[in-house]
């Protein structure tokens, strides 16, 4: 009996220890910062401020190149006269192309 009563003691006063008293300014500001409908309009806002500026880079026109290179060595098989025939062989291509718009990714 002593000892659940020292238990309930105890317990109940770290419970008196973890309350505090808040203001009234106290109270709005953690009403603010817990208020799901202000946080989805705060980042509504950052979105429409993303989505305008994805809309002025789509306006800008889009210019992609590739290119390649490359060098194969080495013995084939003549397909006329069935022997081994020794080549080397060098090629390069290009590709340059435009189209309209620019795709900027978001960070």
């Amino acid at each position: 009996m002593r000892v659940l009563l020292s238990t309930a003691l105890v317990l109940s006063s770290f419970a008196l220890l973890a309350q505090q008293p808040l203001t009234l300014e106290q109270c709005v500001q953690r009403a603010e910062e817990r208020n799901l409908t202000m946080r989805n309009a705060a980042l509504d806002g950052e979105l429409a401020a993303s989505n305008a500026e994805q809309a002025k880079w789509d306006l800008l026109p889009n210019l992609n190149a590739a290119g390649t290179h490359g060098y194969n060595y080495g013995r084939v098989v003549d397909r006329f006269t069935n022997t081994f025939a020794t080549s080397s062989k060098a090629s390069a291509s290009r590709t340059p192309y435009a189209r309209q718009g620019c795709r900027r990714r978001l960070r």
